[in-house]
């Protein structure tokens, strides 16, 4: 798998839809889509992160203004800033195969323990950089 380096200079705000993984993620990108409007016009992330032992998801588009999430009756998360590792993937119709692609990030040298799952999908929508923090 090539692997790239990639680092977000600054933390990004984004309002977000929380799923239960995997069964409730496509509904949580249609409610997050209904609620904040054209979401491809905004850049959309994915988030895994574990949390008590549960794998949890979260749908996000960056937030356009300040306390935006509370307008749109949605929640925040913030995207930590810094260093990640990522692998580019032609994700439409592959979607099983991004679990075990974040696991094998996961296993790379200089990856941080705990490190989240970031989805970052590109401009038309068809690749998306699967990303993970670095220590």
């Amino acid at each position: 798998m090539e692997t790239k380096q990639f680092e977000f200079k600054e933390d990004i705000q984004t309002v977000c839809v929380e799923a239960d993984f995997p069964n409730g993620i496509k509904d949580a990108y249609y409610t997050l889509e209904e609620r904040a409007g054209r979401i491809k016009k905004r850049h959309v992330y994915g988030v895994s992160e574990m949390i008590n032992g549960k794998l949890r998801y979260k749908a996000c588009a960056e937030a356009l203004e300040p306390g935006e999430a509370q307008k749109l009756g949605l929640k925040e998360y913030l995207i930590p800033k810094g260093s990640y590792m990522y692998t580019v993937f032609q994700w439409q119709g592959n979607e099983h195969q991004i679990g075990n692609i974040f696991a094998e990030l996961l296993q790379q040298p200089g990856v941080k323990s705990g490190s989240i799952g970031i989805e970052f999908y590109q401009e038309k929508m068809e690749d998306v950089w699967l990303m993970v923090q670095l220590a």
